[in-house]
């Protein structure tokens, strides 16, 4: 009997549905629907690597693995929030460029508080740079010790950096100050290795201070880091620190101790000229000048003198006003708020 054959009753035979397709078909399996893969009845085999695939895979993990032991060359700069990277020696990333400045901030010193001349460099800051990219601070520091009291005035625009390690950078001016050139210009400066970059005040040179011979001695007796290793050129100007830019990270963490030591290795009998004289020997080959046009030269200068009134202390703390002799500060603060400041 047919096995594909069940018997019904009757004595008939019928096909089991299967077979009887089969029969239908010729013995041939449908082929699937269209757009579909046929599934066969055994498991396609796994596909085999490459020949030293697996050992080339092995070998790139191993190298991974043991890059996490090499020690950190650098870190996220926390005060960029562009995720800026700085080397753990202090440097900038190459790729860190000094196009991208973000904002730019501002420092000042006052000791004899006069809001009509912190108005006016607020707004003359403001009216000659972009205020998109200004951020101004202006902060009153206060120095410790009698030696930083005595000259704060002089050492103010260095200490803040003390103060202010987690910036990248930052601009300091006088209080007395108009500003007419572009703040966010400074912040382009390349200071490569240099902590700050400040104009020169060629009126007053080494050689009109110190002798060379003396500075020479000190040069071959002393054994200190901040004395420079160059020789000292009697034509070398000082500092003017009426504009000054600061990379805080890199001043040197004795630069305090050097200024005192330089105060007391040299002899002047005017002791501002002095604290000059020692700030100029302590940066001594270790600054960058800045442009001629952020001296206050002449009147075409990008920084001019407050020259309207203002109040002044005396020793025992008392302040009296002084006349203005100009008129360039009215440019940058108005006749009303001028009376309202003053009152």
């Amino acid at each position: 009997m047919d096995p594909a054959r069940e018997p019904l009753a009757g004595g008939n035979l019928q096909r089991r549905p299967a077979a009887a397709a089969a029969a239908r078909g010729g013995g041939a399996q449908e082929p699937p629907p269209r757009g579909q893969r046929a599934i066969h009845a055994d498991v396609d085999p796994a596909p085999r690597p490459r020949p030293g695939m697996q050992k080339l895979a092995i070998a790139a993990i191993v190298v991974l693995a043991c890059l996490q032991f090499l020690p950190a060359t650098h870190f996220r700069d926390p005060s960029n929030p562009r995720g800026g990277w700085i080397s753990v020696d202090g440097s900038r990333k190459p790729a860190d460029s000094l196009d991208d400045v973000g904002t730019v901030d501002v420092f000042t010193w006052v000791t004899c508080l006069d809001l009509r001349t912190l108005a006016v460099l607020t707004n003359s800051t403001l009216t000659s740079s972009s205020q998109k990219q200004i951020k101004d601070k202006l902060n009153v520091a206060t120095p410790e010790g009698n030696f930083l009291w005595s000259f704060h005035k002089e050492l103010s625009p260095l200490l803040i950096g003390t103060t202010q390690i987690s910036k990248k950078r930052y601009v300091y001016t006088s209080a007395d100050s108009i500003i007419r050139g572009r703040i966010e210009d400074l912040a382009h400066l390349d200071l490569g290795s240099h902590a700050i970059a400040v104009a020169e005040d060629c009126s007053k040179r080494f050689g009109d201070y110190v002798s060379m011979d003396v500075l020479n001695a000190i040069q071959r007796t002393a054994a200190k880091s901040w004395v420079s290793t160059e020789p000292y050129d009697k034509d070398a100007c000082l500092l003017d620190f009426d504009v000054l830019l600061v990379e805080p990270r890199k001043l040197e963490k004795n630069l305090v101790d050097a200024i005192m030591w330089w105060a007391r290795a040299v002899n002047v009998a005017n002791p501002r000229d002095q604290i000059r004289l020692a700030i100029a020997l302590t940066f001594y080959g270790k600054h960058v000048k800045l442009p001629s046009n952020w001296g206050r030269a002449n009147a075409h200068a990008d920084i001019l003198t407050y020259d309207g009134p203002k109040n002044v202390c005396s020793e025992d703390g008392r302040q009296h006003e002084q006349a203005g002799h100009g008129e360039i500060w009215q440019q940058f603060l108005h006749q009303k708020s001028e009376a309202i400041l003053s009152a």
